[in-house]
Order: C-alpha cells, then sequence, then structure tokens
C-alpha cells in the first residue's frame, strides 16, 4: 500500500507539473488589435535600407532603389497585346448584358501601330488588330 501511496502521490506531483507548464500564462494575454498593432509596430524597423548594386540575375525579388526610365520608347507607337474594338463611350452607355448596345463596324481594320484613317463615328466601331 505504501507503494502505490507513492506512486500515486508521484502522478499527481507530475500531473501538477505539467497543467503548470501547459498554462503558458505569458500567451493568454488578450488586447485590443490596435494594441497589437502597436505592440508590434515597435519591434520592427522600416527605416529604408541602403542601394546595393546587383547583376540582373541576382535582383529577382527585390525592390529599385529609384526609377528606371528609358531614354527611348519600346515599341516607338502605343500598342495592346489583344485584339479589339474602338469604341466612343457615348455609344456604350446604358449597355449591359441584359441590354446590348449593337453598332456597326467600319470597314477599316487597324493594325498596331498604324494611325487609324476613318474617324470612329457615332455607333460604328473599327476593328483593331493584335499586335505582332
Amino acid at each position: 500500500m505504501a507503494v502505490s501511496t507513492i506512486q500515486s502521490e508521484q502522478a499527481n506531483a507530475l500531473l501538477e507539473a505539467v497543467r503548470r507548464a501547459a498554462r503558458q500564462e505569458q500567451f493568454l494575454e488578450v488586447v485590443p488589435a490596435e494594441e497589437a498593432r502597436r505592440r508590434f509596430a515597435a519591434h520592427i524597423d522600416l527605416s529604408p535600407l541602403p542601394a546595393q548594386s546587383v547583376a540582373l540575375r541576382a535582383a529577382l525579388s527585390r525592390v529599385l532603389a529609384a526609377d528606371v526610365i528609358a531614354p527611348v520608347d519600346a515599341p516607338p507607337f502605343d500598342r495592346s497585346n489583344v485584339d479589339g474594338f474602338a469604341v466612343r463611350a457615348a455609344d456604350t452607355l446604358g449597355a449591359s448584358n441584359g441590354a446590348p448596345r449593337r453598332l456597326r463596324l467600319n470597314p477599316e481594320v487597324i493594325a498596331c501601330g498604324v494611325e487609324p484613317g476613318i474617324e470612329v463615328f457615332r455607333a460604328r466601331r473599327p476593328r483593331l488588330r493584335p499586335a505582332a
């Protein structure tokens, strides 16, 4: 019986030690979101880092320290990578899936980099060829 009592007391002491360790009271303090943000912000440094020069192959996932401005436009004309139609905003007023607006096509197909030869008149639209 004495052995059983000692084992029981040891088991109870171990169980109590586990319970104390599991409480982790330092993690149970609940604070308002704004206070949590303030505490977090107090421990981070958001000051800009100094600029570094790195090889292009090492630049992935980095941020530019200054704007890069091309000396020339490439290509030397406005372009889009998709084809479509040019329309006047006024001609699409009130259009929706349930109430589509019908427009007629101009006879001209405009290629990328080519200035249109026909004005987009009311309720007409030119076809736009995709960029090459």
